[in-house]
């Protein structure tokens, strides 16, 4: 965590070191000046660390950064997953690797192992409760990812079914599969069956891979 201000009060924390935490606070970084720090219920990347082993960025890492472009996966322009991991599509492990390469290169202050019990405004001053005291800050920006906490659909029948956040969902299958849900993790659940030589039909009502 970064040493507070005079006033004894953040400018800004960020809840989560994920990529949307810790690309926050890289941005944050570059305010001369401004204090900041991020608190994590877990590890660096833990969303990452929580994936199944068969789950992969469908969204390919090209290193071009010695070209002026930017790795599409990257949370920082000058810094690549392709070029760290040495492969295009990384897993979460490897992913959570990255992240914590990075915030360890640029010394982005983490307070890990610290959950959020409570936040309270008061003042202008927002008071956040952690399982490792409170710290006050003029801005919290809330970064903690949804795989963690899954919605699941409340539909007739769906006990008969697995989250693609659970092992289970990535067990190869036999005959036909359905999948619903057409966005990254559910196009990526659906390749990997494809190649295990499963039917699989994708359903989604908004067919965002058309857009």
């Amino acid at each position: 965590m970064a040493p507070p201000t005079p006033t004894g009060v953040l400018d800004a924390l960020i809840v989560g070191a994920g990529p949307a935490g810790i690309g926050t606070a890289l941005a944050l970084d570059a305010v001369e000046g401004l204090v900041y720090g991020i608190v994590e219920r877990g590890e660096i990347g833990e969303t990452f660390l929580r994936w199944p082993d068969q789950q992969h960025f469908l969204t390919p890492s090209f290193t071009g950064n010695g070209f002026g472009a930017t790795d599409l996966n990257s949370v920082h322009p000058d810094t690549s997953p392709a070029f760290s991991l040495g492969l295009d599509y990384p897993g979460g492990a490897g992913y959570a690797r990255y992240l914590r390469g990075v915030a360890t290169h640029f010394s982005t202050p983490i307070l890990k192992n610290t959950d959020v019990t409570s936040i309270a405004l008061n003042h202008g001053v927002f008071t956040v409760e952690t399982t490792n005291g409170p710290v006050e800050s003029r801005t919290v920006i809330w970064a903690g990812g949804e795989f963690q906490s899954p919605a699941v659909p409340r539909i007739a029948g769906i006990g008969n079914g697995d989250h693609s956040s659970s092992p289970a969902a990535w067990q190869k299958r036999e005959g036909a599969l359905v999948v619903v849900g057409g966005y990254e993790s559910g196009i990526d659940l659906a390749c990997h069956h494809v190649m295990q030589g499963t039917r699989v039909t994708v359903i989604d009502e908004a067919h965002p891979w058309h857009a």
